[in-house]
């Protein structure tokens, strides 16, 4: 559903932030 793709995508995006925050 939406929400399942909002929260996947929230995720994916927390650990790009993560990433280049290294």
């Amino acid at each position: 559903g939406i929400k399942t793709g909002i929260i996947a995508g929230a995720e994916k995006t927390l650990e790009l932030m993560k990433a280049w925050g290294e």
